[in-house]
């Protein structure tokens, strides 16, 4: 007996010193068949992380504090009210020390279909007593408010709640002959008719010391806690996809990963609609088996950095073989004026993409390719003579018309591509463009394709294809004399991706924008801050008193750009291939004064 004893107590400590060394994330406690995991794994390095960004130093900063002040406070008496009305202390709500969620399909044996579920999982650590109160009164709130929705009951010896989701049944209406109509069934919401949890009829909440779970499944909570017994079980973490998709993007600040196989089985992929499209898919993405985002600060140059990785099996294939090959760095060519606020170049194989288009074409059903053969018959033969003359190099430049009479400066761009056969696109344009009131014209000695009355146009000068707004057409045909890579904005972001080849890189110059056309990008700014949290997320975190600031933006549209410099460098981004998919950066770069 005691050698027993002697064993289960060297083995729980063995399960101890493995949970110290190697912390329990959220991908350890989903299933396997999650097909969207999303991870926090320290938000307080996170924390400490951001504090230590020109932009957080920036935001921080006396003078800008001073113009958010009133909306900040307007949103922590909201919060403090609705924390009093919950009968919690003021000070309940806290950070977690780390989160994360899953989506995840299951077998239904009901309806003989795989469903989507979930899992949410959270850490607060010292805090955790203070958020239980915040979570129980929400409980009692709405028991009150709808007697039998919440049950007591017990999870692998915790005590949990069950939540019963479904809508009460509405009440007959009567109609005007007086009979009882058949009621409307209630829409709206994840769990309402039509949402992707229409199925889910309860919801397990459960406390485990400092963790909480919330789930649409009991069997699922109860293997999660297990795992943070100490016990092995299956879960996304053993997913080979898994594990490669988070190695391109690494976990960093924060990570999500998106796998396609156990997606499409709650996607419709199978259903009748789209089966038949799955051949097609394959042929114009390959065999993608996942998508990783991973998002990390304070990497030098970068403030921010969101990485977006593709995993592939095999080689690239269809569209994403079209990119390459890989070029070093070069500045911007002459004809990209110094006062050009963005500039991309990527590198593109045109030469490959009418091959993707007849395989996919012959990948369609057969009453379907029918219908398409007589289009690629038609003009199959000069789209591929114009892809053989274009690419690889294709350059993408913006700016604002500072041009005397416009009202509101107006974004431009233009689109240029190496073209080694002009008659070959010539061809191809002559096809289209003179249905659309295109005509050719001469331009310095160049042709240009232009309407009367559109502001956009297409020309052919200096082995190169332009197509645009107009002036910046025709500022690219004269030829010009380059500048664009002397600038401080230039010169920063083609440092930033340094010395090895890429796909394709670029940048935008923010603070130069913003100066230029401040009232554009201010409601830019606003647009982005109200989609940032949908409506549903908002009214959920002031449910639970954490009530978030709207309208941010409009308090700092008299900003100048002398501040922003001392907080925000230029937005930087560039592509680069892995052995097993694609790797795409975008970089908030620091201030140039660093």
């Amino acid at each position: 007996m005691c050698r027993n004893a002697l064993a289960a107590l060297c083995s729980l400590m063995a399960a101890l010193l493995a949970r110290a060394a190697d912390p329990v994330t959220i991908d350890r406690l989903v299933p396997k068949d999650s097909w969207l995991v999303v991870g926090v794994d320290d938000l307080d390095a996170v924390r400490e992380r951001w504090d230590r960004t020109p932009a957080l130093k920036w935001w921080n900063s006396e003078r800008i504090q001073g113009l958010v002040k009133e909306t900040l406070e307007e949103s922590r008496q909201a919060s403090r009210k609705r924390l009093q009305q919950l009968g919690v202390p003021e000070d309940s709500w806290s950070a977690p020390k780390s989160a994360g969620g899953a989506l995840y399909a299951a077998h239904d044996d009901t309806l003989d279909s795989d469903q989507a579920h979930f899992l949410l999982h959270a850490e607060w650590g010292e805090h955790a007593d203070g958020v239980a109160a915040i979570f129980d009164a929400l409980l009692a709130e709405d028991e009150r408010s709808r007697p039998g929705t919440t049950k007591a009951v017990e999870i692998r010896g915790r005590k949990a709640v069950r939540i019963t989701m479904k809508p009460e049944e509405p009440k007959p209406e009567m109609g005007k002959d007086g009979r009882p109509r058949r009621p409307r069934p209630r829409r709206g919401g994840l769990f309402g008719e039509g949402g992707m949890f229409q199925h889910v009829e309860h919801v397990w909440y459960v406390r485990d010391g400092s963790r909480f779970l919330l789930g649409s499944r009991e069997r699922e909570l109860e293997e999660a806690i297990g795992v943070l017994e100490g016990q092995s079980s299956p879960s996304v973490h053993d997913d080979p996809d898994f594990r490669a998709a988070v190695e391109q993007v690494g976990r960093g600040d924060g990570w999500a990963v998106l796998l396609t196989g156990p997606m499409q089985r709650v996607a419709g992929m199978a259903g009748p609609q789209l089966t038949f499209l799955q051949p097609m898919m394959t042929t114009l993405f390959g065999e993608v088996k996942a998508y990783g985002f991973g998002l990390r600060s304070d990497q030098a140059p970068a403030q921010f950095e969101l990485l977006q990785g593709i995993v592939v099996q095999g080689d690239r294939q269809g569209l994403l073989a079209l990119p390459g090959p890989e070029v070093p760095v070069a500045p911007p060519p002459r004809f990209a004026a110094g006062d050009a606020l963005g500039y991309g170049r990527i590198q593109v194989q045109f030469r490959d993409l009418m091959k993707v288009i007849d395989t996919a074409v012959a990948s369609l059903p057969e009453e379907m390719a029918e219908g398409m053969e007589p289009v690629l018959q038609q003009y199959g033969p000069d789209l591929r003579k114009a892809f053989d003359a274009l690419g690889p190099d294709v350059h993408v430049i913006g700016r604002l018309d500072r041009s005397q009479g416009v009202p509101d400066e107006a974004q431009q761009g233009v689109y240029a591509a190496a073209c080694r056969d002009e008659q070959a696109m010539t061809g191809l344009l002559n096809l289209f463009l003179p249905e659309a009131g295109f005509e050719p014209r001469d331009f310095n000695g160049n042709t240009i394709f232009s309407a009367e009355g559109s502001d956009v146009s297409a020309g052919f000068g200096g082995g190169m294809f332009f197509m645009g707004s107009t002036p910046m057409v025709e500022q690219c045909l004269r030829g010009g004399e380059g500048g664009l890579g002397e600038t401080a904005a230039c010169r920063q972001a083609m440092a930033a991706v340094g010395s090895e080849p890429v796909i394709g890189w670029g940048y935008t110059d923010l603070v130069a924008t913003l100066e230029a056309s401040r009232e554009a990008m201010i409601e830019m700014a606003a647009r982005a801050e109200r989609s940032a949290v949908p409506k549903s997320q908002r009214d959920m975190a002031e449910g639970v008193g954490l009530d978030l600031p709207d309208g941010l933006a409009q308090k700092l549209k008299d900003v100048d750009g002398k501040s922003l410099a001392e907080g925000f460098g230029p937005s930087q981004w560039d592509m680069r291939p892995l052995p097993n998919g694609l790797l795409t950066r975008f970089r908030l770069l620091r201030p140039a004064s660093e």
